[in-house]
């Protein structure tokens, strides 16, 4: 950590004025302030998604690509990136928000052997399980809020598989982590060409980003193993899980 990722405190108003923000493991002292709230940066972004998605499904049905221009693809790779990260199951797994309290620890040693020490105010502020639950909340909402230009520029770099299923009896279930990535052992990184990730959008049509070009690839399932390993990683990375038949749900629970 260096000191640029600190906020310098000049003439600090007295501590009911301020705010605590940390991020990783900076802490910030600050003058209370409103942020915009994400909603409705969010809701323009869904809005978008919403026309996409029913040109790709609309596209797959009638056995075409989408072929979605620059802007599209720029809007689609932001809202695949976000329904990534924004799930419970995501921001939990973040060391900074799982193991908060560690991370404040740090965080405020830091500030101390940096900064200055905390004055008593301060250190009771940080004493207050109030004021740690809002830290905490503050923290989640940075996470989010955060562009994270280089997984995005990854996304940017895949092309869009998009594989559908004409069998009745046979059908995508969806989770409450959107986005479903499947690994090799050792090998996690967005850019790695093993790695596949997957959202899917309708009952009979799944989205993976796959290596290559920025293109577009159709591809009409012909194996229902394909399906049935999505649906099980589906399952087993999401705490709620929903689909088109009772029957699938139960299969997949009695799995695990």
């Amino acid at each position: 950590m260096t000191k640029s990722f600190l906020k310098r405190e000049s003439n600090l108003p007295s501590h009911k004025t301020c705010s605590y923000r940390i991020t990783s493991t900076a802490l910030r002292i600050e003058t209370a302030r409103k942020t915009p709230r994400l909603e409705s940066r969010f809701a323009a972004l869904e809005h978008k998604a919403d026309r996409i998605i029913e040109k790709i499904i609309t596209c797959a049905r009638a056995g075409r690509e989408p072929k979605l221009n620059p802007e599209e693809r720029r809007d689609w790779n932001s809202f695949f990136y976000y329904q990534w990260k924004r799930v419970p199951e995501s921001m939990e797994s973040s060391s900074t928000i799982s193991n908060f309290d560690t991370t404040l620890h740090r965080a405020i040693n830091a500030f101390e052997e940096t900064l200055r020490p905390l004055t008593q105010s301060e250190r009771e502020d940080f004493q207050n399980p109030a004021t740690i639950k809002r830290m905490r909340q503050n923290a989640i909402v940075s996470s989010v809020a955060d562009p994270g230009r280089r997984v995005l520029s990854e996304i940017g770099k895949k092309g869009l598989g998009i594989l559908i299923t004409r069998k009745v009896k046979k059908s995508f279930v969806v989770g409450s982590r959107a986005i479903v990535k499947l690994t090799l052992p050792g090998r996690t990184h967005l850019s790695d060409p093993s790695v596949e990730v997957w959202l899917p959008i309708a009952s009979d049509i799944a989205i993976c980003l796959m290596p290559g070009p920025p293109w577009e690839r159709l591809v009409e399932c012909s194996d229902d193993r394909h399906i049935r390993h999505l649906n099980e990683s589906t399952f087993k990375q999401s705490r709620i899980v929903a689909g088109r038949s009772r029957a699938l749900i139960a299969s997949l629970a009695g799995c695990y």
